[in-house]
């Protein structure tokens, strides 16, 4: 009896998860900001399709004017079971190059160190900035 109830817990929290990201659509790619104080918290999600992964390198558009003078936070998570349910620490998040205009972002050594261009797996960048948000 102990053995069925495990299983059917089990089992439902399988259909539960499955159609919990079955009904979650996401764009490909976002960026938000949220006004801290008189900093801006950018967050910045790119899920790594097949047409991502076939580029070397991925350019965004980030307005870091002020990176002469200022230093920014810089957090890079993943997520590729649960969407964007669940978020892990990017284990090696190296090659990301922030300029005064844009981010740069290294697809193509990600996919050799093993992120999968499928569409299960997400980056997501969260950047603390000393300025405030734009309008």
């Amino acid at each position: 009896m102990k053995l069925k109830t495990v299983l059917l817990k089990i089992i439902l929290s399988t259909i539960f998860i499955t159609s919990v990201s079955a009904q979650m659509q996401y764009e490909d790619f976002s960026i938000s900001h949220k006004s801290i104080g008189s900093s801006c918290m950018s967050t910045i999600d790119l899920r790594i399709t097949e047409e991502i992964g076939k580029q070397s390198d991925y350019l965004i558009d980030y307005d870091y004017g002020n990176i002469r003078k200022d230093g920014v936070l810089m957090s890079v998570y993943y997520s590729n079971l649960l969407a964007k349910a669940q978020w892990n620490d990017f284990p090696s998040p190296h090659g990301i190059i922030l300029m005064p205009n844009n981010l740069y972002l290294p697809i193509d050594k990600w996919i050799e160190s093993g992120v999968k261009a499928n569409g299960s797996w997400w980056i997501r960048i969260v950047i603390l900035n000393p300025i405030s948000c734009p309008t």
